[in-house]
């Protein structure tokens, strides 16, 4: 097992919910980046991939990691000529399946399918649906070619090209796929088949081949993408319940207007799927989860996450959503890791209910993976900062070592220091320039003192008792002399309790 995800690791064989905590700067998000894929490699893939995949991260081999991290979630890339699915509803007043079925294809203007229409391609599978008076499901076809341009009546005509491919002996019923919990949120559903070409996700494909499969249709198993295990979020301080489990929305209905459908939220979304796929493991990182109202955003749901509250568990709890009336419970194959800056929001503000449902993790600033810069010992540096900062303030807002990471020259040293490490420092001693000074030193900061001339100018309201201070850009000796001062200043005592 690699060393920096062993703490994770091991928390994950006891837990279900995780809190990886720790000032700016420690690799949080890029620990439990790869700590995602490195887990579902493990549990989904096998060991060996999973082992291959974090010596592909420590050998920064793009291609190779990519290629792994693809197994357990699926980029744009990946997707590229994997088959979609379409559901197209034929009017008998104006066309039949009997029809496909009888000329061997059938050519589908844009002004009859416009919408999808530009998203069809040759290979993607087409469920047939017959709206009146059947309201049936009779057969499946396949996109021959896609979108591209036909002379009809003189006329050059864009459409796609459809070739049957099935017809059902058992042709399904509307009613059983609106009864059906997931189908009933889809494409053609919320708009009641009205149009034409409308997307199936591959989650509903499977539960559409399923249903027709049980109604005793031999159903051609489709090409589905590989697995996607893992949601990823940010919160943020306007983020809410109806963007993570689910909420109305408006959305186009195609014709100029709009109408309001319950959509469903991250965690909603990736809990469907792992309840139906119980065979595998789930991943939902939650990053910055302090930086929303924690209560809101999780509302009735913090009771579900519990651990002995998962479905299937010996004290199961489901809940009634507000927006669709469905039930609604957390499986156990599903686990939750959120990532909290101590800088940005102490702990202490987290909700007390949340904050005993999960397992903290801390992740400190680690000197020890950083070297020397022209001369400077930059894990030294580290130190002495962070021993001054967590005098004045707390640990809490110590700087990570990430912000020196792959600092191998002056030039990427002083971008560092000017642009991520003194504005982080300026707003952590905002309007309080000696103790700032204090921490950077007097080489770094240092009083603003203004000629007679403006002294004068000011009078009375010049008071040089009460200095302000300024940040000074130092030539790059004078810029390394100062930093190397900093570092080989005596380590202080009693830091550690600070």
């Amino acid at each position: 097992m690699p060393q920096p995800l062993a703490p994770l690791v091991g928390v994950a064989d006891a837990t279900r919910n995780i809190l990886l905590y720790g000032p700016p700067g420690t690799g949080k998000t890029w620990l439990v980046n790869h700590f995602a894929h490195y887990f579902l490699l493990h549990k989904n893939v096998s060991p060996v991939k999973a082992d291959a995949y974090w010596q592909a991260v420590a050998n920064k081999d793009r291609d190779a990691a990519a290629a792994l991290r693809a197994l357990v979630r699926p980029s744009d890339e990946t997707a590229v000529g994997t088959p979609s699915f379409w559901w197209i509803t034929a009017n008998p007043a104006k066309w039949s399946w009997d029809t496909l079925f009888k000329s061997g294809e059938e050519f589908f203007s844009k002004g009859r399918i416009a919408r999808n229409f530009d998203q069809a391609k040759a290979g993607d599978l087409v469920f047939g649906y017959v709206a009146y008076p059947q309201k049936q499901m009779v057969a499946i076809a396949r996109v021959k070619e896609g979108p591209h341009t036909r002379m009809e009546n003189d006329k050059e005509v864009e459409g796609i090209l459809i070739q049957p491919e099935k017809r059902l002996a058992h042709p399904l019923d509307w009613q059983a796929i609106v009864d059906n919990e997931l189908l009933k949120q889809s494409e053609p559903i919320t708009n009641n088949a009205r149009g034409t070409l409308f997307h199936l996700s591959p989650d509903e494909v499977v539960e559409l081949s399923h249903l027709l499969t049980a109604a005793g249709n031999d159903v051609p198993k489709p090409s589905l993408p590989r697995h996607d295990f893992l949601e990823f979020v940010t919160f943020h301080q306007s983020f809410s319940y109806e963007e993570f489990v689910e909420g109305l929305r408006p959305l186009s209905d195609g014709i100029g207007g709009v109408r309001y459908e319950v959509v469903d939220g991250a965690f909603k979304r990736i809990c469907r799927r792992a309840e139906r796929d119980r065979e595998h493991t789930y991943l939902l990182v939650v990053d910055e989860i302090n930086r929303a109202n924690i209560a809101k955003v999780l509302g009735e749901l913090i009771t579900l996450i519990e651990d002995d509250k998962r479905l299937g568990q010996m004290n199961e709890v489901t809940v009634t959503l507000p927006y669709s009336q469905e039930r609604f419970g957390v499986p156990p194959n599903l686990y939750i890791i959120g990532t909290l800056n101590t800088a940005d929001r102490s702990i202490a503000l987290l909700n007390l209910a949340l904050r005993r449902r999960l397992t903290f993790v801390e992740l400190m600033p680690d000197p020890t993976l950083l070297g020397k810069v022209a001369e400077v010992d930059v894990r030294a540096l580290l130190e002495r900062l962070n021993e001054r900062i967590a005098v004045l303030l707390d640990k809490d807002h110590q700087l990570g070592h990430s912000y020196f990471l792959d600092d191998g020259d002056t030039q990427r040293l002083r971008f560092v220091w000017y642009h991520r490490v003194l504005p982080l420092l300026q707003e952590y001693f905002y309007n309080d320039g000696a103790r700032l000074r204090a921490v950077l030193g007097d080489k770094f900061v240092r009083p603003l003192v203004p000629d007679k001339p403006t002294q004068a100018a000011l009078g009375d309201l010049y008071e040089p008792d009460s200095p302000r201070y300024e940040v000074v850009q130092l030539p790059d000796d004078e810029f390394l002399a100062a930093l190397r001062a900093i570092a080989e200043t005596p380590i202080m005592t009693g830091v550690a309790s600070a």
